[in-house]
């Protein structure tokens, strides 16, 4: 992702940090300085980074998370242009349908009338042209533009030659083909997001088709910002060999709630350069794809631990708050943070240790010489114990087995551990033969047994230690159980005491009275 110094200052003003100091400290935070570009922008000298974002920070895919970062960092204040929120204007409702419900997570479109279309101010042009973008007319560069600053791509629609009733649908085999704005015609199948008027595709979800084009003659448009599935967009792309800003945008996991700044941002813009009036407006949100949380509590003691740094609350606080993640303390130690917008990939609290320990500064941490004690041993007490009933039980003469927890039906519901629970089914197991979850440890050991048999593998004596799998209501569980198979022993009796012998060895070994 490339941003230009001048940008970076007119949003920061207090920054006073020479270009070296501005590569380093991206670096430092994880933003690694692929090129730094000496250029010429309006007739000023100015330079241009080039960093290395990484993949799961699409929120900065553009300059203003890219500022937010910076700002963060440098512990600076940033100011970013104030927008207008168009959805409460009390504007006519689009006629916009969205079929694909299950692929959009969010669109918003605003229709404006009576623009003028001309050549772009030179600060726009001149702009684009840093980014290796060709000028093409005020109205689609203003779309490039807020897609370079903000990380979210647009599209324009001329409502009159396609009408304002826009359709988000999968294809569905009903359209062969598509033309795009060079075009270049390409076949598309059922499996393309795609925006139509009910009759022939207009757009791809991340490319322009010919169908809506504007021109120099546009006068009445519709402007709209969508979010969609990450997948079908990526599949899409690979599928049909075409890539463009947008796709590369698209494809990442985008925050559903960074769409009202852009769309108002764009507004605001045409509007102010291309002129127009208000006309319409639609909205639409499917909060069931964005999964990520709303808040994440963070055990400040354990960011210590696993940075091995002494930091102290206050600064953790402070760097967090730099961060917007608004935190709130819970108790002395406990703080609360919501997930700012744009920042999708927060998800744990391992996540925020981590920011934490970039903004902190990597480079501050002693590599020879942590300042704390680092915890002795972090393997979980369950792996333990379990490592000390296979090491007894090997030392007894038994052999440990490993099965599969995908087993067939019969036996499960014979076997299951727990009576009054129901056995689980997976939707798309990998063999039709064994669809069921192991619902008991049983199962497995007896298949292993009989397969041993039929291999001339007698008098075995088997166990395993794993998962097993039950449903309640339609609550889904999962345990860790040790199960043993004393095969082929002549009588009950000889099994009966050889099994208790066996358990008592293991409540011994682990302390158990």
């Amino acid at each position: 992702m490339k941003v230009l110094l001048s940008q970076l200052k007119k949003y920061i003003p207090g920054l006073n940090m020479t270009t070296k100091e501005i590569a380093d400290l991206y670096t430092y935070t994880g933003q690694m300085l692929d090129k730094l570009l000496e250029v010429e922008y309006l007739g000023q000298k100015d330079h241009l980074f080039d960093l290395e974002v990484r993949q799961n920070r699409s929120d900065l895919l553009g300059t203003f998370g890219l500022v937010k970062e910076l700002a963060a960092s440098a512990n600076l204040e940033y100011f970013l242009p104030k927008v207008k929120d168009y959805k409460f204007f009390n504007l006519p409702i689009l006629p916009i349908e969205i079929r694909a419900e299950n692929n959009v997570m969010r669109v918003a479109a605003v229709q404006i009338n009576n623009i003028k279309i001309g050549q772009s101010p030179e600060w726009l042009s001149d702009y684009l042209r840093l980014f290796d973008i060709n000028s093409i007319n005020n109205l689609v560069d203003l779309t490039n533009y807020v897609m370079l600053e903000t990380g979210i791509p647009s599209h324009v629609f001329d409502v009159d030659l396609v009408g304002t009733k826009l359709i988000w649908e999968m294809n569905n085999c009903n359209y062969e083909s598509f033309k795009t704005l060079s075009n270049d015609e390409f076949r598309i199948g059922k499996d393309v997001l795609l925006i139509s008027d009910d009759r022939r595709p207009l757009s791809l979800s991340f490319i322009g088709g010919i169908e809506d084009a504007v021109n120099k003659d546009t006068r009445n448009i519709i402007v709209e910002i969508g979010i969609y599935n990450p997948a079908v967009i990526r599949n899409n792309s690979r599928d049909l060999k075409i890539f463009t800003e947008a796709q590369s945008r698209l494809e990442k996991i985008l925050d559903y709630r960074s769409v009202d700044f852009a769309i108002s941002f764009l507004v605001d813009n045409i509007l102010r350069i291309c002129g127009g009036e208000l006309a319409g407006y639609y909205e639409w949100t499917n909060k069931n794809m964005f999964r990520h949380k709303d808040n994440v509590m963070l055990r400040m003691s354990l960011a210590r631990q696993l940075i091995g740094v002494d930091i102290p609350n206050d600064t953790i606080f402070e760097i967090l708050k730099r961060l917007e993640f608004t935190p709130k303390y819970l108790t002395n130690d406990l703080i609360e943070c919501s997930i700012p917008i744009g920042r999708t990939d927060i998800d744990c609290e391992y996540d925020l240790i981590e920011e934490v320990a970039r903004i902190y500064g990597y480079n501050k941490i002693p590599s020879d010489n942590l300042q704390i004690r680092p915890t002795t041993n972090i393997t979980p007490q369950r792996l333990i114990i379990m490592e000390h009933i296979e090491n007894l039980l090997v030392s007894s003469g038994l052999d440990e087995v490993r099965s599969w927890v995908l087993v067939n039906d019969e036996l499960n519901e014979d076997l299951k551990f727990y009576e009054s629970t129901k056995t689980i089914k997976v939707t798309n197991s990998i063999n039709d033969e064994v669809p069921f979850l192991r619902s008991s440890i049983a199962v497995s050991l007896l298949n292993q047994y009989s397969s041993l048999k039929k291999q001339g593998v007698l008098n075995s004596m088997i166990f395993e230690v794993g998962k097993i799998f039950y449903s309640i209501d339609k609550d889904i569980f999962e345990d860790y159980l040790l199960g043993i198979l004393l095969g082929d022993i002549i009588d009950k009796q000889s099994a009966f005491d050889e099994a208790v012998s066996l358990i008592y060895k293991i409540l011994v070994t682990l302390g158990i009275p």
